[in-house]
Parts: C-alpha cells; structure tokens; sequence
C-alpha cells in the first residue's frame, strides 16, 4: 500500500463504529491501526534513510583513503546491514503497543545521523 492508502486505511479503522462504549475503545482502536502505522512510518522512514546515509558517507569518504578500497566497502556494507538489522528488530514490535514501534522504526535514522553529524564536525577540525 502506499502512504496515501495507508492514511486511508487507518482513518476508516479509526472511524469504525465499535459494538459497546468501554473505556479500552480508544486502546482497542490503537491496537487495531498499530500495524498499519507502523508500515507507514516504516515507509517515511526508509526515505529519509539516503539522508542519513550521506551524513554518515561524506565524512567516511575523507576519512578513508582511495587504496582502501576493501576496506571502504566492508564498512559501508556493515552499516547497511546494521542499519536494516535495527530496522527488522523495531518491525518485530509490531503487535506490542507499549513499545511504541512507529517510533522504534525511526531510531536508525536518528542513530546514523547523530554519527554522521559527529563525524562531520570531526572531519571539519
């Protein structure tokens, strides 16, 4: 689905009349959208990834020497990797609300760019 569809579809599960007024309807309805918002917070996410993987690239690549070509790519694979291991572990929250996984999934963006930032004022001194 893409994020147009995906807003569509939780308004509708939001709008959705609920047999009974109990006091866990506002919790039953977070517990019904948390997949779909999760997938698209997933989605949001993995587009500001190339921002964060530039921030972390530009100062790698004055750091790291063109003759360390093998070098430079094995790091450059270790933060992909790590970068989407995190993404899978925050994903695998998705049935627990209390772990708030439509933030969780934000969490290597954030990482990658406060390394990013740090190595940037680095390669500035």
């Amino acid at each position: 689905m893409s994020a147009v569809e995906l807003i569509a579809q939780i308004q509708k599960l939001r709008t959705m009349e609920k047999p009974g007024n109990h006091p866990n309807t506002r919790q039953d309805e977070l517990n019904m959208t948390l997949p779909l918002r999760v997938q698209l917070h997933r989605q949001l996410a993995f587009g500001f990834a190339g921002f964060a993987f530039t921030l972390v690239g530009i100062p790698l690549g004055v750091f790291m020497r063109r003759r360390e070509t093998s070098i430079s790519a094995s790091v450059a694979i270790l933060i992909v990797l790590v970068y989407y291991v995190m993404m899978s572990a925050a994903e695998t929250f998705d049935s627990r609300p209390t772990m708030h996984p439509e933030l969780l999934i934000w969490l290597p963006n954030f990482l990658l760019q406060t390394i990013g930032i740090v190595l940037l004022i680095k390669a500035n001194k």
